[in-house]
C-alpha cells in the first residue's frame, strides 16, 4: 500500500470484472434459466465467490519476484523453511485483500442481485475444508512451477504467465467446467487444477458429492507435496539468479 498509492485501482478493476461477468452470464442465459449441471442463480453465486476468494484460488507467492531481484539467496539464511516464509507473507497479503475487497464485495452482492450464501449449512462446512485443501494444492503447484523455471533455465516471468493462463482456464475459476463443450469438463475435473478452483466453488453452490470431491483434493495434496519435496530439493542447487 505504501509503495503503490494507486493500489485501489486494482480493486476497482476487480470489481468491474465481477460486474462484467455477472452481466455476461445474465445476457447469455437470458432465455434459459437452467443449463446442464448448473442454474443461473448458482452460476452467479459461483462467479461472485470465485472473485471473493480469488487470491486463495490463484494462490500466488512472491517467489517469482525473489528469483528476479536475487533476494531468494538471503531466504536460505533465515531460520525458517523457504515454504514457510513465502506462505506466511502470502497470507499477510490476503488479510489486506479481504479487508479492502472481499468483505465489501460480499456485503454489496445482494444489491447486485446475487445470493452470496452457500447452498446449505453442510455445503458451507464442506467448503471451509475444501478451501483449505485448495490452498495446499495451490501452494504445491506454485513451487512446482518455480522449480520448473530452474529446471528449464528460463525466466521466472515466463513460467508465471504460463501458469496464470493455464490455471485460469483449467481450474474452472472463471468458466465452470460444467460449461466446457464435448465433455472436456469431466476430464479436466480429474486434474489438480480443478482442486484449486472448480471443486470448492462447486461445493459452495450445492454439489453434495463433497465427500468424494474433498477426497480427490486430499489425494492431490499428498501426491503433489511428495513430488514438490523431491523436485525442489533436486533443483535448488541449480538456481541461477536473474537480478540482484
Amino acid at each position: 500500500m505504501g509503495e503503490n498509492p494507486l493500489f485501489l485501482i486494482d480493486y476497482l478493476m476487480r470489481f468491474l470484472r465481477v460486474l462484467l461477468l455477472l452481466s455476461l452470464w445474465r445476457i447469455l442465459l437470458k432465455h434459459s434459466a437452467v443449463i446442464p449441471g448448473i442454474s443461473l442463480s448458482s452460476l452467479l453465486t459461483y462467479t461472485l465467490i470465485s472473485e471473493v476468494f480469488a487470491q486463495q484460488i490463484s494462490c500466488r507467492t512472491n517467489l517469482e519476484t525473489a528469483f528476479w531481484d536475487g533476494t531468494i539467496t538471503t531466504r536460505f539464511l533465515r531460520p525458517m523453511s523457504i515454504f514457510t516464509q513465502f506462505t506466511s507473507e502470502m497470507i499477510g497479503v490476503w488479510m489486506v485483500g479481504f479487508l479492502m475487497f472481499s468483505i465489501p464485495l460480499f456485503i454489496v452482492s445482494p444489491f447486485l442481485g446475487v445470493n452470496p450464501y452457500p447452498a446449505d449449512i453442510s455445503c458451507g462446512v464442506a467448503f471451509s475444508v475444501s478451501i483449505i485443501l485448495e490452498v495446499v494444492v495451490g501452494l504445491a503447484m506454485e513451487y512446482i512451477f518455480a522449480a520448473s523455471a530452474v529446471w528449464l533455465g528460463c525466466h521466472p516471468y515466463i513460467i508465471n504467465r504460463v501458469r496464470s493462463a493455464v490455471g485460469a482456464l483449467l481450474s474452472g475459476a472463471v468458466i465452470p467446467l460444467a460449461l466446457f463443450p464435448w465433455g472436456l469438463g469431466r476430464i479436466l475435473s480429474w486434474l489438480p487444477f480443478a482442486s484449486t478452483g472448480s471443486i470448492p466453488l462447486r461445493i459452495y453452490t450445492g454439489d453434495h458429492h463433497f465427500l468424494s470431491l474433498i477426497t480427490g483434493q486430499l489425494i492431490w495434496s499428498v501426491v503433489l507435496w511428495l513430488f514438490v519435496n523431491r523436485f525442489w530439493a533436486s533443483q535448488r542447487e541449480k538456481m541461477l539468479l536473474v537480478g540482484g
